[in-house]
């Protein structure tokens, strides 16, 4: 059993003697239960993690929204696209900031505070 061509004791290649087509279903269950251990221990923090992008996202189509839309005040105040999409980055800039250092953020990992 070669540890490059198995994850966990799950082959993958037919070459490996082990993994043929009576077992190979039976490697493929072992493979999705494993998946599904791991994200069962870990769910908290993907959830935290789809939240956070789900709030960039939404940041992301208000900005531009309120920067680009034709009919926006903010656009008509402000003629430059270049400095229009300047600012549009800097408020994007500063969401990933806010999310990163929200407690949400430190809990799911996106930084680690060092005491």
């Amino acid at each position: 059993m070669t540890t490059s061509s198995h994850i966990r004791g799950v082959g993958l290649f037919a070459s490996d003697g082990e993994t043929t087509s009576a077992n190979r279903p039976q490697a493929t269950k072992q493979l999705f239960w494993s998946f599904v251990r791991l994200v069962s221990a870990r769910w908290p923090e993907y959830s935290i993690e789809a939240a956070l992008l789900a709030l960039f996202m939404i940041s992301a189509c208000t900005c531009t929204v309120i920067f680009e839309l034709p009919s926006s005040p903010v656009r008509q105040a402000i003629p430059s696209a270049f400095l229009r999409r300047a600012l549009t980055g800097i408020a994007m800039g500063l969401t990933a900031i806010a999310l990163i250092y929200s407690p949400w953020g430190q809990r799911s990992g996106a930084i680690s505070i060092r005491q």
